[in-house]
């Protein structure tokens, strides 16, 4: 069947964090340093114990419907990542000003070939939609990078209430595109994510930028966007 449409996944697909890093959050060190906390006092045991305990809390509370809550949560995790660190009974200023520059900020970019590829895919035709495990800024941080208008759909974990590779949020996202699996290819950077995918229906890709997923073999394997035309013309002339 002839590819109609894809939809991509975001983070380490089409974006990726400025810091280098998901996690803590943009700007954590330069906000604690503002509070008179220094990153250095802490072990990187300390830190990833901090950052773990985080993540559980996020994992088991992951639906949020709007921005407004999205702050509260984020409140809440950075209440639980400091007090890991010792330092949970400073003035809620601090936890506003980490949850503020999570959600309100745009702390992620652009890898190089990301807008050459969405603006030849959009000319040639190619409906495209994001399939995220993500939070509702998330919609924000793409318009502040000027590249929402690309995506007819926009499907966020955190507004289905659950996260790849769980069945119902690939079948949202194939409703809110509008095109039948057997139309759509599915771009993610995680092989289990693109195979729960094929499963479905549709032609899924693993995209590893560094090249570590390259001895992939029963799913096809590319290292940039650009190889994603190589596939849409062997999977279409194979239908032809």
């Amino acid at each position: 069947m002839r590819i109609k449409g894809i939809l991509f996944d975001s983070g380490d697909t089409l974006i990726f964090p400025k810091t280098g890093s998901w996690w803590p959050g943009p700007d954590f060190e330069p906000i604690l340093q503002r509070h008179g906390i220094y990153i250095s006092q802490f072990s990187p045991r300390q830190m990833k114990t901090a950052l773990d305990e985080g993540e559980k809390y996020l994992a088991a509370n992951h639906s949020i419907s709007d921005l407004e809550e999205e702050r509260e949560q984020f409140r809440t995790y950075y209440r639980i990542v400091c007090s890991n660190l010792g330092i949970g009974e400073k003035d809620n200023q601090l936890f506003e000003d980490l949850a503020g520059a999570y959600v309100d900020g745009c702390n992620v970019d652009l890898y190089p070939d990301t807008v050459s590829t969405l603006n030849k895919l959009t000319k040639e035709g190619v409906i495209l939609g994001i399939l995220s495990d993500a939070w509702p800024s998330l919609n924000k941080k793409y318009e502040m990078l000027s590249i929402r208008k690309y995506f007819k759909s926009f499907t966020i974990s955190s507004q289905v209430g659950c996260c790849k590779p769980n069945e119902l949020i690939y079948q949202k996202a194939i409703h809110e595109i509008g095109i039948n699996p057997e139309n759509l290819l599915f771009v993610d950077d995680d092989y289990e994510n693109a195979k729960a995918a094929v499963r479905l229906g549709m032609r899924g890709t693993v995209i590893s930028r560094n090249g570590e997923n390259v001895g992939i073999k029963d799913i096809p394997f590319i290292e940039d966007l650009n190889s994603v035309f190589k596939i849409i013309k062997g999977q279409n002339e194979r239908t032809n």
